[in-house]
């Protein structure tokens, strides 16, 4: 290669390099051909831990982030030409060096040369004992047609863009279509992301990462969908930490993550009712977003609790099965009228359960919302709380919340939860 190619690729690397750094949460892989003559050499990179592992035909070796333009650099300045594909989540840059010409640019979403996507697969293979499934695998994917979905809905997380995504969540099937039984659970989520734009774009703004606490995360298929959405619908970058007392859904849920090559994804098994930013800790910031879908009952106050102790500067729930307060609201005057007839008694205590956590919300300096997200008929726990830091504890809303309490006999587990921390 010729000193005028070798100038141009050794800034274009250095860039790539840095890129490398910045998003090695994201690289999925490196892969490529020198190119000598009639002779073509290929080699392949893949994240290793914090490094960087490096096959150049039989040779192998493992390479700090900050090697990487160096040890391509000097393998390509004795080739004619050089050919490289960088894959992250998303995204797919090729780097061209040769006869005199060094160019880096975007390829179209699906356009992976097959020479080189055989190529890295069998190098993947050689050095793993396994075949890696490309993430997305846009390339050879049918355009599906997905049936039994919302007519006219402009769906974020789309059929034929997050097919694998889909199919490792139980949602899609393999023919490419939406299956029918979770057809519900699809819109639900797809809503939810939506809903959460708005506030993702706000929180943004003041952050490079968003760091995003899913509370009671079960297996954790709404922070799937965020993480996918995030990444290639927003070209945002985050680190996702889901929560919950089973370890056998933390575990479902690293295995997932795993299987898909989210590595910006973490699973910690523990209560959140001991959990605390502290630098060593699994919670190691303060969050810029806290979620929980349908943790059931108390479990929400956990969740709230844990936003409002940690500071967070977000909080986004879905409350379920709110039966705490059931059997112990009771009231003098003609509301007591009400508690006389179960049902209207169970809704009450829905009302009232939720009234009461926003007004504590309201009391730790949050700015709150409550909306319907999905339509009654998809299902009945279909309130979103969504709260904003905005300010220091307000402690005339903790009067109001104290006041409603106590005319209900309405102290909920999540007074509890926040003793001491206003």
């Amino acid at each position: 290669m010729d000193k005028q190619t070798t100038a141009k690729l050794t800034l274009l690397l250095s860039g790539l390099g840095a890129r490398i750094t910045d998003e090695f949460t994201y690289l999925e892989e490196i892969r490529g051909t020198f190119t000598s003559g009639t002779r073509h050499t290929a080699f392949f990179l893949r994240p290793d831990g914090d490094s960087l592992r490096m096959r150049t035909g039989a040779a192998e070796q493992l390479l700090p982030l900050e090697d990487f333009p160096q040890a391509v650099l000097e393998e390509a300045s004795r080739q004619d030409a050089m050919r490289l594909e960088y894959v992250a989540r998303g995204e797919i840059l090729l780097l061209e060096a040769g006869a005199g010409k060094a160019t880096l640019k975007t390829l179209p979403a699906g356009a992976r040369s097959s020479d080189l996507l055989q190529s890295g697969a069998a190098m993947a293979s050689a050095g793993t004992g396994r075949t890696r499934n490309p993430i997305g695998q846009a390339g050879q994917q049918e355009n599906h047609l997905a049936g039994g979905l919302l007519p006219g809905r402009d769906y974020l997380v789309k059929p034929g863009q997050a097919d694998r995504l889909l199919r490792e969540i139980g949602i899609m099937a393999e023919n490419g279509k939406i299956r029918n039984d979770r057809i519900r659970k699809y819109n639900q989520i797809d809503h939810f992301v939506e809903l959460l734009v708005p506030l993702l774009e706000s929180l943004s703004r003041e952050r490079r990462e968003l760091f995003i606490v899913d509370c009671a995360c079960g297996k954790s298929y709404l922070s799937f969908v965020l993480n996918h959405y995030l990444r290639e619908g927003m070209k945002r970058h985050a680190r996702f930490l889901g929560l919950d007392i089973n370890e056998e859904v933390v575990k479902s849920s690293r295995d997932t993550a795993d299987r898909l090559g989210y590595r910006n994804m973490a699973f910690h098994c523990g209560d959140l009712r001991e959990l605390l930013v502290e630098e060593s800790g699994p919670v190691d910031r303060v969050p810029d977003l806290v979620i929980s879908l349908h943790a059931c009952d108390v479990a929400t106050d956990f969740a709230l609790a844990f936003g409002m102790r940690n500071r967070a500067r977000a909080i986004v729930s879905v409350p379920c099965c709110q039966h705490e307060l059931v059997n112990r609201i009771r009231t003098q005057g003609p509301m007591a009228e009400v508690l006389r007839y179960g049902p209207l008694k169970a809704r009450l205590s829905d009302v009232l359960t939720d009234t009461l956590r926003c007004l504590r919300l309201e009391a730790s300096g949050y700015e709150v919302s409550c909306v319907e997200w999905v339509s009654p008929l998809e299902t009945p726990k279909n309130l979103m709380i969504r709260a904003e830091r905005k300010g220091e504890p307000d402690p005339g809303k903790l009067a109001v919340y104290r006041a409603l309490a106590a005319q209900f006999n309405a102290e909920l587990t999540l007074a509890n939860e926040m003793l001491g921390f206003d």
